[in-house]
């Protein structure tokens, strides 16, 4: 499969957007940053290292994705803020 591809399908998928997360006019993300604010680094960092941690025993390439998803609001976090310098 191509890059493309996979990345197309990630954000099509149940992995990006879930039903259980959008079941109204906002997604339990906008919530939890709502909340926390930019503190919400804090629950990406978690759920990246959780995802990582179980993924062999739980829940395999589907954990792999929802990492990297995870790791893609850091990332554009940490570029939108340069808090990392």
């Amino acid at each position: 499969m191509r890059h493309e591809d996979y990345m197309r399908q990630m954000e099509e998928g149940s992995v990006h957007s879930p039903d259980h997360y959008t079941q109204t006019n906002m997604e339990c993300k906008e919530a939890i940053e709502g909340m926390l604010g930019d503190h919400v680094v804090h629950a990406w960092r978690a759920n990246i290292l959780k995802y990582i941690w179980r993924y062999q025993e739980k829940g395999g390439i589907q954990d792999l994705e929802k990492a990297q998803v995870y790791l893609g609001f850091l990332i554009q976090y940490e570029k939108d803020n340069e808090t990392w310098r």
